[in-house]
């Protein structure tokens, strides 16, 4: 496929989950959630700048490692915590936290390698209208195949998205 070529817009269905994100035993629930929350974020930021950065889609300057210096490997997104399982059965793991949020009010698309999650809430009330929106883009490797991404959200209000890795022989540049 030429990389000019326009893959299709793909609609991802979110399953309801009734299963807990958290097992109750953690004794500041809300603070360990918001930390690791923050920490996820930080994470998918960092993984999808370097994904840009490995394409040459962005300057090199926002894709070095602070801790190195030096710009990403295929390696550093392969061993990235948002990447779980081994060989074939890799998986990237994401998590957004939309609690404020009704589940009718949140969408998740895959468009070009890029997975947009985007969330909206008016506020009504006799004298006045507040709109709430929530929108994050994550850059997918290329050979993911939007097609098998599959996504919940928690009771919680946690969306949870999994795509499968694609062979790492089709994440290069041809």
């Amino acid at each position: 496929m030429s990389e000019k070529q326009l893959q299709p817009h793909i609609n991802i269905p979110i399953e309801i989950t009734d299963l807990p994100l958290f097992d109750g035993s953690a004794q500041n629930i809300k603070d360990t959630f918001v930390s690791e929350m923050k920490r996820i974020d930080e994470e998918m930021t960092k993984f999808s700048s370097n994904i840009l950065g490995l394409y040459g889609q962005t300057d090199t300057t926002l894709t070095t490692s602070k801790d190195t210096g030096k710009p990403p490997t295929w390696d550093s997104l392969v061993t990235s915590s948002l990447i779980e399982g081994e060989g074939e059965n890799r998986v990237i793991k994401l998590q957004f936290d939309l609690s404020e949020f009704d589940p009718t009010e949140v969408n998740v698309n895959v468009t070009n390698n890029l997975l947009q999650v985007t969330a909206t809430h008016e506020f009504k009330t006799d004298t006045s209208s507040t709109i709430k929106e929530y929108r994050r883009e994550f850059h997918l490797p290329r050979g993911v195949n939007p097609e098998r991404i599959v996504s919940s959200l928690t009771k919680e209000g946690v969306l949870l998205v999994q795509a499968p890795m694609p062979p790492l022989e089709s994440l290069a540049i041809k």
